[in-house]
């Protein structure tokens, strides 16, 4: 699977890297507005509850802040750590059966993981 990834991921990149110079200005063509919608996508995939909207709030607030007072792409790394301290803070199990912290994860099949457990006898693996 990572293989795959890997090379679909530069495929892609090569293309749009040898392609992308040839369209000149996003603009003329309407990909203007694609870019915003797919992240907008995205944003929405990853919707799970009110602390999603609060991590998402912290995030887009301070790269909308920091790119009104700073020059650069600082925004996008403001962004991202806003977004991390935000999730990290509001942070809760799903359930009281959750697991309290990553290390009582070990060795349990996450449900956030799709397609069914492949159980492996021990003693096939020395």
């Amino acid at each position: 699977m990572g293989c795959v990834f890997i090379v679909g991921w530069n495929s892609w990149s090569l293309l749009g890297g040898v392609i992308g110079p040839a369209l000149d200005d996003p603009v003329d063509i309407g990909f203007d507005f694609a870019f915003s919608a797919m992240f907008i996508v995205l944003i929405v995939g990853f919707w799970k509850n009110a602390a999603t909207g609060a991590v998402l709030a912290a995030s887009g607030g301070t790269a909308v802040f920091v790119h009104a007072h700073v020059s650069g792409a600082w925004y996008i790394l403001a962004g991202a750590f806003a977004g991390m301290i935000a999730a990290a803070l509001f942070w809760r199990p799903e359930s009281p059966e959750a697991p309290a912290s990553p290390s009582q994860l070990q060795g349990e099949w996450s449900t956030d993981t799709p397609g069914s457990r492949l159980d492996i006898p021990q003693e096939a693996h020395p």
